[in-house]
């Protein structure tokens, strides 16, 4: 039997200062409330997290419906825009939502923090409600040769799949998609794949303009109440469990290449 991306005691995280983390981004999404497009209402939300965002600004979700005419495009509901000065990290604050977006990771401990004092912040003006499920998702791209030349010492050979197997043929796009259930009852779904120029895995993540290998992790959890103690704990976890399959899914040439320790 192969050995499990999900070991019974989590890897050790290893520090990468080049690491390839293009966006790491959580969403707590709840039953819908109308308050939460008030200012007046969101006021103590903004205060409590105006030292690490003191920037906030109105914007307006998009929303999709498909009809006769194919998919149409629309302005959906007013939510709030906080960022830190530099706009590496974002919170948006809407009806039935809050996310925390950065570019600028350096840390399990420093993100979860971050998710904590969030849950806090927006229970001081929502109560003690239920969130209907915590996402937590890390995206990682590789570029240049280390997307080409260099992936079959990167990742391992279950994820390296067609790229680079093939004699007589260049695979120019082959993407995978897993799903797990794990066994405290949270979910993964992961995405991997080489990517031909100017094409992506979501609409979220910028394409780039020469092929890539993305690595995509979203685990996620359901039915936890909104403290800051309990979304602490329950994000950790999720933070685990993808790190756990990233690490399973790289090789230890990779932690060196991106200046890692793999110990």
């Amino acid at each position: 039997m192969a050995d499990s991306p999900f070991p019974s005691t989590p890897a050790p995280e290893v520090h990468l200062p080049q690491a390839p983390l293009v966006r790491v981004v959580t969403q707590l999404r709840f039953a819908p409330i109308a308050s939460l497009t008030l200012m007046e209402f969101i006021a103590p939300f903004q205060e409590g997290l105006r030292p690490s965002y003191p920037t906030m600004v109105e914007q307006r979700g998009v929303q999709f419906s498909l009809g006769a005419e194919g998919v149409a495009q629309s302005v959906g509901d007013r939510q709030w825009r906080l960022s830190s000065e530099n706009d590496e990290w974002v919170v948006v604050l809407g009806p039935s939502f809050v996310s925390l977006e950065t570019t600028a990771y350096d840390s399990r401990s420093d993100f979860v923090d971050r998710i904590g004092r969030i849950a806090d912040a927006l229970r001081s003006v929502v109560g003690d409600v239920i969130v209907d499920r915590l996402g937590v998702r890390y995206t990682d791209r590789l570029i240049g040769e280390r997307a080409t030349t260099l992936l079959p010492e990167l990742v391992r050979r279950e994820v390296l799949g067609l790229v680079g197997m093939l004699e007589g043929a260049e695979v120019r796009a082959a993407v995978t998609q897993a799903e797990f259930e794990l066994a405290d009852e949270s979910t993964m779904t992961t995405r991997w794949g080489l990517l031909p120029p100017g094409n992506t895995l979501t609409p979220d993540v910028p394409a780039v303009d020469e092929p890539s290998w993305v690595l995509d992790i979203d685990s996620a959890t359901t039915e936890i109440r909104l403290s800051e103690e309990v979304v602490r704990e329950a994000a950790e976890q999720l933070c685990i469990h993808a790190y756990d399959f990233f690490r399973w899914a790289v090789t230890d040439d990779f932690i060196r290449v991106h200046g890692g320790d793999p110990k």
